[in-house]
């Protein structure tokens, strides 16, 4: 798990799930903003400056994200 804040300054909770994915869940609500997915089970998240977000998977795979501001057709996150 991981807090970070979006584009908009809205923290935002990553939990990395068994599914190769981590869940985005906007806080205090809980309500799930979106997805990422990974290509092997995330096990390590780390926030960064600008909406970026890093993850580490179980393949060896270290991915750069950058989350979008609401409002956003992209998505709720997009690799880098």
């Amino acid at each position: 798990m991981c807090g970070v804040e979006d584009m908009d300054g809205k923290p935002v909770l990553l939990c990395s799930w068994n599914d190769d994915s981590v869940g985005l869940y906007e806080l205090p609500s809980f309500a799930e903003k979106g997805r990422m997915y990974a290509k092997g089970e995330v096990r390590s998240i780390k926030g960064g400056p600008g909406g970026l977000v890093f993850t580490g998977d179980a393949t060896g795979l270290v991915t750069v994200w950058k989350l979008a501001a609401a409002g956003a057709t992209s998505g709720a996150a997009m690799a880098e």
